[in-house]
C-alpha cells in the first residue's frame, strides 16, 4: 500500500478518532501486559473487544502466535503496525 499521508498527519487524523485511537490503545495495553487498561478501555467501547478480535484472527489466519508472554508482545507490536498501515491507506483515499 503506498502512503499519501505523513505520519504526523495520520497520528493526529487517528487521535482525533475515538474508536481508531481506543483500538491503539488497546492494542499498546495488550502489548506491554496492562490488562486493567485494555479492560478500563472496553468498559468504555463495549464493540472494541469485536474489532480487535477481528485483526487478531487476521494474525492468527495468517500463521501469527499468541502462546508465550514474548509471542504475544511481538504480535500485538505487528498488529499496531499493520492498523497504523490500514489507516494510512484507508484515511490517505478518504
Amino acid at each position: 500500500m503506498q502512503r499519501t499521508l505523513d505520519d504526523a498527519t495520520l497520528l493526529d487524523l487517528i487521535c482525533g478518532d475515538d474508536v481508531l485511537r481506543r483500538q491503539f490503545l488497546w492494542l499498546r495495553a495488550q502489548e506491554k501486559g496492562d490488562l486493567e487498561t485494555a479492560h478500563d478501555l472496553e468498559a468504555v467501547d463495549p464493540r472494541l473487544s469485536d474489532r480487535v478480535a477481528a485483526l487478531q484472527a487476521e494474525f492468527i489466519a495468517g500463521g501469527g502466535r499468541l502462546d508465550t508472554p514474548e509471542q504475544r508482545r511481538e504480535a500485538f507490536g505487528r498488529m499496531q503496525d499493520e492498523l497504523f498501515e490500514r489507516c494510512a491507506h484507508t484515511l490517505g483515499n478518504s
